[in-house]
């Protein structure tokens, strides 16, 4: 596993705390740039969603992740555990191989969403 920045996207302030909503097939984080320029992260279409505090969250030794940055995990084993999951519901089902693991450091919360991808709208 391995944690990367992505690059071509925007820097998420500090504040004010980022919204997270889940509409349909998407999860949508409204957030302001570093310039206070309000911004729309898309994932979509998204199949596993987590927030959790960061006082919660354990990376494996050698991980680490940037502060208000878009990341995505490389050689996911949460993805792995989904395919798996997947394969004993449906055997013939493959939509899985398109899902990438982002990660979404957001102040007091890390996001992370399974998605096919993200996209971003000013």
């Amino acid at each position: 596993m391995k944690i990367i920045a992505l690059e071509g996207f925007p820097t998420v302030h500090s504040v004010p705390l980022a919204r997270v909503i889940c509409d349909g097939p998407r999860i949508i984080v409204e957030a302001d740039d570093l310039d206070e320029k309000p911004f729309k992260l898309i994932f979509s279409p998204h199949q596993a969603v987590k927030l959790t505090t960061v006082d919660c969250l354990c990376l494996p030794k050698g991980l680490s992740i940037i502060r208000f940055n878009i990341m995505e995990v490389e050689n996911s084993s949460w993805i792995e555990e989904l395919k798996g999951n997947l394969s004993e519901i449906d055997a013939n089902a493959n939509f899985m191989d398109k899902a990438r693991h982002f990660l979404l450091h957001l102040g007091d919360n890390i996001l992370e969403v399974i998605a096919w991808d993200i996209v971003v709208e000013n």
